[in-house]
């Protein structure tokens, strides 16, 4: 992992609550941050609420659009320096409505904007690292990731996602001096600034206060951890989870094998594929 102290950050989502925690504690390892949002007045209202510090710099960016990548990038490296470490947090809520209840309009803005920009910004991004040898990139993703949640299909489905994106892109980089890691936050609470008063949701209370996740998180990811947790009581239902996965293995022991040519994972034939179409010549 590189020294965090005097680099460069880019924390896209950086208006929300965990973007806002982000830029905190990126501050207080000594990072200069560039919050990058779709909107200048939430981007103005973040910096308010962070206190407006030092190294602190506002930047738009429409994550579902590559341009805006480049341009947001090239703004951010003129003013700060070379990006060291990019937090690809950006995210809509999810839709808290049963799958089959979802519009594809729907869908697809969960997609976009909590997958698909993720990918953007590692296609802007990675390449510079990578000329440069050095660099880690962080992507959030969540527990709904790793775990079933009625009615939040579309957020679970991106999460997934983001976490198996991480999990190859961490294969692909690491020979070239980049690094990754994938942030699996569970209920996070207010934002950074908030003043908590009587008309709260009742959602809110309980919750991790995000800066203290974000602290835990971020130890983690410089002692080298791949994936970033912030509630150990997490880790029952994940277990439970796993089990249930291998279970399903070990009771392909009390079944007959199949024949190689019925398994889905057998060889092919030379010059056919697995569905058995004629491969084109290398």
């Amino acid at each position: 992992m590189i020294e965090l102290a005097g680099r460069a950050a880019l924390v896209t989502g950086g208006a929300g609550t965990l973007g806002r925690a982000l830029a905190q504690v990126l501050i207080e390892h000594g990072m200069r941050v560039a919050i990058a949002d779709i909107s200048e007045e939430r981007l103005a209202l973040a910096a308010h609420m962070l206190g407006s510090p030092p190294g602190l710099i506002l930047q738009l960016l429409d994550v579902t659009d590559p341009a805006s990548w480049r341009r947001a990038t090239d703004a951010a490296e003129t003013r700060i320096g070379p990006i060291a470490l990019l937090c690809n947090n950006a995210g809509i809520a999810g839709a808290r409505a049963p799958m089959l209840d979802l519009t594809v309009e729907r869908w697809r803005d969960m997609l976009d904007v909590g997958l698909t920009g993720i990918f953007l910004g590692i296609r802007e991004i990675a390449p510079r690292m990578i000329a440069r040898r050095e660099g880690h990139i962080l992507n959030s993703a969540s527990l709904g990731g790793l775990l079933a949640q009625k009615d939040h299909g579309d957020y679970c489905a991106a999460k997934a996602g983001v976490i198996r994106l991480s999990e190859v892109l961490r294969t692909e980089v690491a020979a070239h001096g980049v690094g990754v890691s994938v942030l699996c936050p569970g209920a996070i609470g207010h934002p950074v600034g908030h003043v908590p008063t009587e008309t709260d949701p009742p959602a809110a209370e309980g919750r991790m206060d995000p800066v203290l996740g974000i602290r835990v998180a971020l130890n983690a990811m410089l002692n080298g951890e791949f994936y970033l947790f912030t509630h150990s009581e997490a880790r029952a239902p994940i277990a439970r989870h796993a089990e249930r996965v291998l279970a399903a293995f070990d009771r392909l022991d009390e079944t007959p094998s199949l024949n190689p040519s019925q398994h889905i994972f057998a060889s092919s034939p030379a010059g056919t594929s697995a569905g058995g179409e004629q491969r084109s010549p290398a």
